[in-house]
């Protein structure tokens, strides 16, 4: 077994990072992988006896490639960052003495604030999607929990019924990094979660998820972002829909009604406060719109 090999099942049995997490992992190995084959002749089958030619010049050389081929910055350092983490565990299995990506430089990004909804649109959206039927109780269920507790998308599809304590109302999420966290649910999604799981015992008897395809298998993430899509369409107010514009909805009016930040920063399941505070942002740019709109003399 060659050592890329070797970390690639380190991620999975030992890390046990999500699916989607491994395969975002091999793709960006193996697009650097092109580029050593390609340039150097490098590849992952003589990766362990031509490592040592992976110096920060090498790394550089790859990195105006990338750019030449005008793939975006955000994809550059996430390559870089995997690729730096295979690097850490070679490190320290003794098989390099000097991670060379440690001293690369990021690519520099401009931060973007992530788009939300104001709380009448969330309402707008929820409400058009009438549960008539099976398929349109599972979106309306599946978006209200979502805003309700802030899920990820990914988070959401991989939900069971045991994960789901209604009389506490909370709900046991299994987020990235395998971390478990304890989340409360309100009142409205409960509601629609009891009557859907109630539906989906009898349409799919013994299937493992809570939200299921025809098949009775895990939604994907495919899948939501499609139907997220298609329900913003029908809606009157135009907004280009991230998948987790619920999620952002959910944390930015959590802190304009008074949260506080690290509260918001463990129902999200973020690692780091840094990245819950890019919300705060968002709040206080829409505050500046509501003074330069309202105020007299602004």
């Amino acid at each position: 077994m060659n050592i890329i090999d070797e970390y690639f099942m380190y991620i999975a049995s030992v890390l046990n990072l999500s699916e989607n997490t491994q395969k975002s992992y091999h793709e960006d190995i193996s697009d650097f992988l092109d580029f050593t084959s390609k340039n150097y002749g490098i590849e992952q089958e003589n990766f362990s006896e031509c490592i040592a030619k992976i110096d920060t010049f090498l790394i550089r050389r790859y990195i105006g490639e990338k750019n030449r081929e005008s793939k975006k910055k955000t994809t550059i350092n996430r390559r870089l960052s995997a690729l730096s983490s295979m690097f850490d565990y070679f490190l320290k299995n003794d098989y390099i003495e000097l991670n060379p990506f440690i001293t690369v430089s990021r690519q520099k990004v401009e931060k973007r604030l992530p788009k939300f909804l104001y709380y009448n649109q969330v309402s707008e959206f929820l409400e058009s999607i009438e549960p008539v039927d099976y398929e349109s109780l599972r979106n309306r269920t599946l978006f209200e929990l979502i805003y309700a507790s802030g899920l990820r998308i990914s988070e959401a599809c991989f939900l069971k019924e045991s994960d789901i304590d209604f009389s506490g109302k909370t709900l046991k999420i299994l987020g990235k990094g395998s971390k478990e966290r304890m989340i409360p649910v309100g009142d409205i999604a409960l509601g629609f979660l009891r009557k859907f799981i109630e539906d989906t015992k009898q349409k799919y008897p013994g299937c493992l998820y809570v939200f299921v395809n025809p098949s009775g298998e895990a939604l994907s993430d495919r899948t939501v972002r499609r139907i997220i899509s298609d329900c913003f369409e029908k809606l009157s107010f135009q907004k280009k829909v991230s998948p987790h514009i619920l999620r952002h909805s959910f944390a930015t009016h959590l802190l304009e009604n008074g949260a506080d930040i690290r509260q918001v920063q463990e129902l999200l399941g973020h690692a780091s406060l840094s990245t819950t505070q890019i919300y705060t942002h968002v709040t206080q740019e829409r505050l500046k719109m509501i003074y330069n709109k309202a105020h007299p003399r602004a």
